[in-house]
C-alpha cells in the first residue's frame, strides 16, 4: 500500500455540525489517500504506509469502555528538576522552524531508527503525512476520534474540538501534546521528550538534557511486533526548546 497526497472538500474531514462556512473563501483541505495498488515511489520508503498498517493494529487493541477523561500526561518541569539522571550521549539535529518542527523531528528520527535519512524534501512530505493522520484520527468521526481519549481531553483542555480540527490541517499549527499522544499510540513507538539539562535547574551542570515526558511507554516494555518474537521499538527522542520549537536527538 501506498499513500498521497489529495485535496478534497472539507466536510470529507469535519462532521457535519462541524462543517465550514460555506461562503469562506477556502473550500478544500488535504487528505491522505491510499490506493492498494500504486506503485512505491524511489527514494525513500514512505513511512505513510507502515502507519497504516499499525492504525488497524492499535484499534484493535483498543481497550472497552476506555474513560474519555483519563489522566493525560503533561510535562512536568518540577519532576525534571528534581534530580533526574541526566543525558550526556546525545547530539542535536536541527529541523527547521516552520510550524511542523515536531512533525519533521518525529518523522526523521522514525527515519533514522530505520537506518535512513530524509532530505529536506522527504522530511517534509513525511512530516504532513503525519499531521494529515492525526487529523483522520481525531477529526472523520466521532467513533475514530474516541480511540484516541488521552489525545481528545488534551485538545479539549484547550480549545474546542470543531476549532482544533480546523486549524490541525494549517501547516504552520504547531504540534504538541494531542499529536504525540496520537501517533505514539498509532504507531506503537515510545516518544520521549527532553529538555536541556540547564533549563530544569538540575544539578550537575548543563552539558545534557533531562527527560520530561514520556508517550507510549507500553511499547518500551511489551514491544510493538506481532508473531513470534517481539522486539522493542526504539524510542525517537525529541528535543523541546522553551520557544515552542522541537528538534531530534540521537544518540553520539
Amino acid at each position: 500500500m501506498s499513500c498521497r497526497f489529495t485535496t478534497a472538500p472539507a466536510d470529507l474531514l469535519l462532521p457535519q455540525a462541524e462543517q465550514p462556512d460555506r461562503n469562506a473563501p477556502f473550500q478544500t483541505q488535504f487528505e491522505l489517500v491510499c490506493l492498494a495498488a500504486a506503485p512505491r515511489s524511489s527514494g525513500f520508503a514512505s513511512l505513510s504506509s507502515s502507519l497504516l498498517r499499525q492504525q488497524d493494529a492499535a484499534a484493535a487493541q483498543q481497550q472497552a469502555g476506555r474513560s474519555l477523561f483519563s489522566q493525560v500526561p503533561l510535562f512536568d518541569l518540577a519532576r525534571a528538576a528534581a534530580g533526574p539522571a541526566i543525558e550526556t550521549g546525545l547530539r542535536v539535529i536541527r529541523v527547521a522552524g516552520d510550524g511542523r518542527c515536531m512533525f519533521r523531528a518525529l518523522a526523521q528520527g522514525l527515519a533514522r531508527n530505520q537506518g535512513r535519512f530524509l532530505g529536506q524534501t522527504a522530511e517534509e512530505q513525511e512530516a504532513d503525512q503525519l499531521r494529515l493522520a492525526v487529523a483522520e484520527a481525531l477529526c472523520r468521526t466521532a467513533a475514530r476520534r474516541n480511540e484516541f481519549a488521552s489525545a481528545v481531553y488534551a485538545v479539549e483542555a484547550e480549545d474546542k474540538m470543531q476549532n482544533y480540527c480546523r486549524r490541525i490541517l494549517s501547516p504552520t499549527f504547531w504540534g504538541g501534546e494531542p499529536e504525540l499522544l496520537v501517533l505514539s499510540q498509532m504507531l506503537r513507538v515510545p516518544i520521549l521528550v527532553y529538555i536541556p539539562s540547564r533549563e530544569a535547574g538540575s544539578k550537575g551542570g548543563g552539558s545534557g538534557y533531562v527527560v520530561i515526558q514520556r508517550y507510549g511507554e507500553q511499547y518500551e516494555k511489551k514491544g510493538g511486533g506481532s508473531g513470534g518474537k517481539k522486539r522493542r521499538p526504539r524510542a525517537v527522542r525529541l528535543l523541546y526548546s522553551g520557544s515552542n520549537h522541537y528538534d531530534l536527538l540521537l544518540s553520539k
